[in-house]
């Protein structure tokens, strides 16, 4: 029944349920049964005041399938400018049952936009190629729509003009109606992979007034125009294309435009080096060699030139190494130190042994992990010369870890070294196997794990300047007011100290039900009770039956779901937190 105290009394009294005679819907009434042809009773009602009596009309039309309801449904669409999503979602359902999707698209002339978008979400649900025919519409909403169902519903005989989009002016700016629509456009041209859709993605990253992130975008999707990832570049969704396809023409493309592209912004600098690199495109170095050597380019990109040299075996890369080895950024000399190791394999292992003993911890922990790599006599003496020290305490804290790594990268030569250092480590300590986590992480990795690793979840309970969760408390000034053995702990066994006033309890009612959160309040006659999902309850203090304390709401288990270098670079995110969050109105 669709009976509601709140549903007009005429609708509750004509139309109370529906069922299926022979293959067609009827609806019947207390009083009559409506003829499926002659739908007209249902019409009027799409005009009520009430809108989910209007709704609920439509969706009843929509199990009539009759052609005589498209008219009133089209008026009822005209008659709800976007204001009620649940009323154009019924009058959209009804008419994709009513109507095939060429009567749909027939309809199309002359009707007003509420109409037309009603008519798009229609034939979304139908899949139909029809769609194409909105891709032009005026509306930039319904244009949109449409190419969100051909894309979205993978309307595979529409792609080619989705496609196509590309060769009219596309919107440009920063929001997220233009970014949702390029987005569809170009990978629509990505999916269909040939030479003329590659020129339509190169029209879009050489586009100086779309965003960054739509330039990046379109050059990610040049890098892997051979090797599609088998997930969809817009949703995510499993969609595969190809193994492998042909490529061959890219470099060609790229050949005119990629000094352009190395002159951007950061992002697209790094992406366009990497290009040149992939695809051998011999005519850039120049520019990669200008880039590498510009101190006030960002670093990351001159990094990602020197590589895209290496790459090339540019003519310059000797004494470019050699001079870079010198530069004031320690990411810049760990580039080149990597080229020169390349080019003079009989100096790798005292120029490493240099950036170890004399170099900033970025350098020292990438000399260890290039060592590692390497594979050789000379750099497994070098690090076995360092391990040595690791039991009796004289390795630095910073580069623990990565010796230890490095240890089990090169496999049995020298594992025994982090055997012995195992060996000397407390048993009853729950901390000593962490503790060469204190310190040496990466800030940035760190924040990724915290507010982007869905294992970790730190997030869904915690805030950092007013980003996060209420659950358990603001970790804005972790860093100022707890050491790193603090946040240690926190992360390794989370029950042994809890914040003040996050104290988990556990309240058992007279009733027999059981809850269990963070108690927030005390006073009164209530206690206040924060549960995991953030939601605040009240509990008669009278009806509580027993308080008991309980566990923290971190998982007792989220160590296992972070290495040794994850919680490294976690605590050195959270040590850095020394900024309260600004008050929000």
């Amino acid at each position: 029944p669709l009976t509601n105290q709140n549903m007009n009394t005429q609708f509750v009294r004509k139309v109370t349920k529906s069922r299926s005679v022979d293959g067609s819907f009827v609806v019947v009434g207390e009083e009559e049964i409506l003829d499926p042809s002659e739908p007209s009773e249902l019409a009027r009602l799409l005009e009520d005041e009430d809108l989910r009596v209007r709704s609920l009309a439509a969706i009843a039309i929509g199990k009539l399938r009759s052609r005589l309801s498209i008219q009133p449904l089209l008026k009822m669409l005209d008659d709800n400018p976007n204001k009620d999503p649940l009323v154009r979602h019924a009058a959209a359902l009804a008419l994709s049952r009513s109507a095939v999707s060429e009567e749909l698209a027939a309809l199309l002339p002359g009707a007003a936009p509420n109409a037309r978008m009603g008519i798009t979400l229609a034939l979304r649900r139908q899949k139909s190629k029809e769609l194409a025919k909105l891709l032009d519409d005026p509306e930039p909403l319904i244009a949109l729509e449409a190419a969100r169902g051909i894309h979205d519903e993978e309307i595979a005989e529409a792609f080619p003009q989705l496609a196509a989009l590309a060769d009219q002016p596309m919107p440009s700016g920063d929001d997220g109606l233009t970014d949702a629509l390029v987005r569809r456009v170009m990978n629509a041209n990505f999916r269909l992979g040939q030479k003329e859709h590659a020129e339509r993605v190169l029209k879009f990253a050489t586009n100086a007034s779309l965003s960054e992130s739509l330039r990046v975008e379109a050059l990610e999707e040049l890098k892997m125009w051979d090797a599609p990832s088998p997930l969809d570049r817009v949703l995510g969704a499993w969609r595969p294309i190809a193994d492998k396809r042909d490529a061959g023409f890219i470099a060609n493309l790229l050949r005119s435009q990629l000094g352009g592209i190395i002159s951007g912004s950061e992002s697209v600098q790094k992406l366009g080096a990497e290009l040149a690199a992939k695809y051998g495109i011999q005519e850039v170095e120049p520019v990669l060699v200008a880039v590498a050597k510009d101190v006030s380019k960002a670093t990351i990109s001159r990094v990602a030139a020197l590589h895209a040299l290496d790459q090339l075996k540019a003519k310059s890369l000797a004494d470019l190494a050699a001079t870079s080895l010198e530069d004031k950024t320690p990411e810049v000399r760990v580039a080149a130190r990597q080229i020169a190791i390349r080019l003079n394999p009989d100096a790798a292992a005292e120029m490493l042994a240099a950036a170890i003993s004399h170099g900033t911890l970025i350098e020292q922990q990438a000399a260890i992990r290039q060592a590692a790599e390497r594979a050789a006599f000379d750099t497994d003496a070098l690090l076995r010369d360092l391990l040595s020290g690791l039991a009796a305490g004289k390795v630095a804290p910073s580069i623990q870890l990565d010796l230890i790594e490095a240890a089990h990268a090169r496999g049995e030569q020298l594992l025994h070294h982090v055997t012995a250092y195992e060996q000397t480590l407390d048993p009853a300590d729950p901390l000593a196997k962490y503790r060469v986590s204190l310190e040496g992480g990466d800030a940035k990795r760190g924040a990724d794990i915290f507010f982007g690793r869905s294992s970790a979840s730190c997030r869904r309970c915690h805030s950092i300047q007013n980003s996060g969760g209420a659950v358990g408390p603001d970790l804005s000034v972790i860093g100022k007011e707890k050491d790193r053995e603090y946040l240690l702990e926190a992360l390794v066994v989370p029950n042994a100290k809890i914040a003040k006033g996050f104290e988990p309890v556990i309240a058992v009612m007279d009733s027999g039900k059981v809850y269990a959160g963070t108690k927030k309040s005390d006073e009164g006659e209530a206690l206040q009770l924060m549960l995991a999902d953030g939601t605040v309850i009240s509990l008669p203090k009278d009806e509580i039956d027993e308080l008991a304390k309980g566990q923290s709401a971190m998982p007792d288990d989220l160590i296992k779901h972070l290495s040794l270098a994850d919680v490294r670079d976690l605590v050195e995110y959270l040590a850095q937190q020394k900024t309260p969050a600004p008050k929000v109105a």
